[in-house]
């Protein structure tokens, strides 16, 4: 059914939408997931424990996720959303603020999931992502 079929998308926004609270907080959003997902869902984008001071599931975002960079919380909202199993990810510039080289590499593991089908809308595509997509769709400049 439709509702299925909608309950199974991840959509990742440009804007990374994140509420005062706690990195922790921000991924479970009053879901159940342990400690150990959420670890596991962080470094599926890149965010490491090492980046933060202390425990980084305890770390205070700020009001909308002020004390973090735009890249940071891009890959929070990654996270939150890969930690509940979608089996449709798209993606609309939900890399952007991320520097390439990470971007890159945060993608390609996403790709390399079979369980996934990928939609990634982009302006700035990597090339070497090419082979994983089965149909690539690129408007002319002047379009709009």
């Amino acid at each position: 059914s439709y509702l299925n079929m909608v309950s199974n998308v991840l959509y990742v926004d440009q804007k990374a939408y994140l509420f005062e609270g706690t990195i922790r907080d921000n991924i479970l959003l009053e879901e159940n997931y342990t400690d150990e997902e959420i670890l596991q869902s962080l470094e599926q984008v890149g965010l490491s424990v090492k980046d933060f001071p202390n425990n980084i599931l305890d770390y205070y975002v700020g009001d909308d996720g002020r004390l973090l960079s735009g890249g940071q919380k891009q890959k929070i909202t990654l996270a939150r959303g890969l930690i509940r199993n979608k089996k449709i990810v798209l993606i609309d510039e939900g890399t952007s603020a991320i520097d390439r080289r990470t971007s890159l590499a945060i993608e390609r593991k996403i790709l390399d999931r079979e369980d996934l089908t990928v939609i990634i809308v982009t302006h700035a595509p990597h090339p070497e992502l090419k082979q994983y997509f089965t149909k690539i769709y690129q408007f002319p400049k002047d379009f709009i």
